[in-house]
Parts: structure tokens; C-alpha cells; sequence
């Protein structure tokens, strides 16, 4: 399976055929996905200042969005 991008915590997928096997049948369930996003902990300083600088560039792409400056 591929996460597309922008996929947010606790979306859930749902592989169709790809689950456990049916008691009394043919064929799979369905196997479903829940998506858990991990925080990175123990950044270095560099990793920071990256995290920072991109925080920077959403904070003021959502302005221009708003129409603010």
C-alpha cells in the first residue's frame, strides 16, 4: 500500500480482498488501515531550525491564502 500524500492522523483505508479469510466462505475480508503519525523526537539542532523555517513558510502561505499579511 502507498499513503498519499497529505494523508492526516487517523484517516483509515480499506484494502478490499486483503483481510482474513471468511468463515464460512470464499475469498478475504476486507483489511482495514488506520493511520498513526509519529512525531520525531530528539531533534538535532539543524532539524529544528528546518521544522522552524518550514512552520514559517505554511504560517505565511496560510496568510496570503486569507488574504493577510
Amino acid at each position: 500500500m502507498t499513503v498519499p500524500p497529505e494523508t492526516q492522523n487517523g484517516q483509515v483505508f480499506g484494502l478490499r480482498g486483503h483481510g482474513m479469510p471468511r468463515l464460512r466462505g470464499e475469498g478475504k475480508g476486507d483489511l482495514m488501515v488506520l493511520v498513526k503519525v509519529v512525531l520525531p523526537q530528539k531533534l538535532t539542532s539543524e532539524e529544528k531550525r528546518l521544522f522552524e523555517q518550514f512552520a514559517r513558510l505554511r504560517m505565511d502561505r496560510t496568510r496570503a491564502s486569507l488574504g493577510l499579511r
